[in-house]
């Protein structure tokens, strides 16, 4: 980032109103405390991190003396074990004690480790901190080596060399992923190149939106490969978008273009021709390549917003609801055989899948897509105390809605499905450009282009479903370092692999909070700089991020606005958006656009409470990060035995 107030102030909003994720004490963890009052019969009160505990003693304690303790046991009672008495400011000769205790010979870098450790009152096992110790050895000289593994420690992440380095690479280093990949890409143009080395450059161009492969031929050859592996995603997603017709498989499509391509039957020459011959068809069916595109973007458009297992669901309860709502010879719906439990329990479905309060989302985006009437009498079968009659009354709404949420299901991808759609708009953004202008598809399909061509999450795809794992920039790199270049390529793509490995462990969470941070390259996103997003929330039963309540930090490199830093906190779907810049333009442009901004929350049912404007630096003593220590102890209290 380019300063140091800046990256000050953004880690001030993400834990001024943000509760973090708490840790709970473990057997075997070491910790500080400080005891603050003592009581008859051996008892005290005893600071714990943030926590103010009562405390049986077994052991004589001196007031307000600083002590680390080792837990014991956390059953019943936590008991602790006095380690070492530590002083406000430590010394060599008790940080020497406590290297002792932990098996670890004396100096002043792994002084300087323990003594952080302890000021900052971060819980940490003895096993953890000697191998924080070997890591030191080998990268104690790396910029910020502290502040990374500080960091591993509190988060309580596997102290390992690999993951340290993809940290640190991330957080402290001076390349940046979009600077390096353009180093490794001018080094590939510039010399002899692999078959290998020749992916990962076309990989490295399709990533900073300079791909040589044109949206159709993009399209070709994902058919090329499906047909092969006898998939049919990417078959589903043209009759999806309705640029092929329903009936078209995979072994009729081969039928039609044997008999259609030429008059004596012999068909494609090989089979590597049925994919180009399979897309000439479609586009020569009154289906321009832009036409293409569009209707693929409006697909996207159509998406319903799912969390975890929803859309099964809703594509359940379509199907539910079609066969219960059947349309007889004469056009009206046939009620003599409904049955009334059914009706009621469909009902209690449509509610609880539909209308509670953590779907606002869904409701509004079925609202935009259903007609009036069709999302009115929706509205009305969920709310009625008599459902039955509400579809005996009102046939023709309820059949017009049947058919059109019969319409809205069919559109719906998997993920599968999905990841084709997102690969072809990314090349179509590159061919049909003007379709995407001032669409917010456009950041959306960047950004899940992102992710899935880097390789972001491909060690979760290898552990669910490996037959679905794609090429991705970070396989690619690592088997053109398996089959060996250069000792300076080698170094430059080892920097690469840092930065994809350590996106994936910037994430932190538990069962009820999850944070998340991201750095990308900001040219796929037409900034100057990496775009840095922190996501902070509450988890809902689907076990994601609660879109009712989160906070939403992005850090920007803007042509005009030069550093911004966007803070947008999200309370019972009310929107609370400041815009952090020193350009004072910033104040205009934000009123300009208000009235657009609270339009659009307002159709995915959001509600904007303030916008507002703010400089950086003038706001820089305001919001200072106190100098007292953080704890990563909840708040509360619990009974100990010492």
């Amino acid at each position: 980032m380019s300063s140091t107030i800046t990256s000050q102030l953004l880690e001030t909003l993400k834990s001024s109103k943000t509760q973090s994720i708490q840790q709970t004490l473990k057997p075997g963890q070491m910790v500080t405390g400080k005891v603050l009052k003592l009581y008859p019969n051996q008892r005290a009160l005893v600071q714990l991190g943030n926590q103010q505990v009562t405390a049986q003693l077994e052991a004589a304690l001196t007031l307000n003396g600083r002590y680390l303790f080792q837990v014991k046991s956390n059953d019943q009672m936590v008991q602790l074990q006095v380690m070492n008495e530590v002083g406000m400011q430590q010394s060599d000769k008790q940080t020497t004690q406590i290297l002792q205790q932990l098996g670890i010979s004396f100096s002043k870098e792994r002084a300087n480790l323990i003594k952080t450790l302890l000021n900052e009152n971060i819980p940490f096992q003895k096993g953890d901190v000697q191998k924080a110790i070997s890591i030191l050895g080998k990268f104690g000289d790396q910029k910020g080596f502290n502040h990374v593994m500080l960091d591993m420690l509190k988060r309580k992440m596997p102290i390992k060399a690999s993951i340290f380095q993809a940290l640190q690479t991330r957080i402290e280093g001076q390349q940046t992923l979009s600077s390096t990949l353009q180093s490794v890409e001018a080094d590939l143009e510039g010399q002899p190149t692999t078959d290998r080395q020749q992916q990962l450059l076309h990989q490295i161009k399709s990533a900073m939106n300079r791909s040589t492969t044109s949206f159709s031929q993009q399209v070709s050859n994902t058919l090329n490969a499906h047909i092969n592996m006898n998939q049919s995603e990417s078959l589903h997603v043209l009759r999806k978008a309705g640029i092929i017709s329903e009936a078209n498989s995979i072994q009729n499509l081969k039928s039609q273009v044997f008999h259609s391509s030429q008059p004596t039957l012999k068909g494609p020459a090989n089979q590597e021709d049925l994919p180009q011959t399979l897309l000439s068809q479609v586009t020569n069916s009154n289906n321009s390549s832009k036409d293409m595109a569009r209707r693929l973007l409006n697909l996207l458009q159509q998406q319903l917003p799912f969390q975890g297992g929803k859309q099964q669901q809703f594509q359940q309860w379509v199907t539910t609801l079609t066969s219960l709502v059947k349309l007889g010879q004469d056009g009206k719906l046939n009620t003599s055989q409904m049955d009334h439990k059914q009706v009621n329990a469909l009902q209690l479905k449509t509610q609880q899948l539909l209308f509670s309060n953590q779907n606002q989302a869904l409701i509004q985006s079925l609202k935009s897509t259903l007609t009036d009437d069709a999302y009115k009498v929706l509205q009305e079968f969920a709310s009625s105390q008599k459902p039955q009659q509400v579809i005996q009354q009102q046939s023709a709404p309820i059949s017009n809605m049947v058919n059109q949420l019969q319409q809205v299901s069919g559109r719906q991808l998997t993920q599968q499905q999905m990841q084709v759609l997102v690969d072809w708009l990314s090349h179509a953004r590159q061919d049909q450009s003007q379709l995407f202008q001032g669409s917010k598809e456009q950041f959306l399909v960047q950004l899940k282009s992102s992710l899935q061509s880097t390789g972001m999450n491909v060690e979760h795809k290898l552990l669910h479903n490996p037959e679905q794992v794609n090429q991705t920039l970070k396989s690619t790199v690592l088997q053109v370092m398996h089959d060996g270049t250069s000792p300076q390529m080698t170094e430059k793509l080892q920097t690469v692999l840092h930065h994809l490995n350590g996106m994936p462990l910037n994430v932190q969470e538990n069962n009820q909070m999850l944070q998340m941070n991201l750095q990308l390259p900001g040219e796929w996103f037409g900034l100057e700089q990496d775009l840095f997003m922190d996501v902070e929330g509450k988890k809902n039963e689907d076990d994601v991020i609660d879109p009712d309540y989160c906070h939403i930090l992005f850090y920007l490199e803007l042509g005009s606005l030069k550093e911004t830093v966007i803070d947008m906190r999200v309370q019972k779907r009310i929107v609370q958006l400041t815009i952090f810049s020193d350009n004072e333009k910033a104040s205009s442009v934000l009123k300009s656009l208000k009235p657009s901004l609270e339009q659009g929350l307002e159709k995915i049912g959001y509600q904007v409470s303030t916008v507002r404007h703010r400089a950086i630096h003038e706001n820089h003593q305001e919001t200072k990060t106190p100098t007292s220590k953080h704890s990563t102890f909840p708040q509360g209290g619990f009974d100990l035995k010492i």
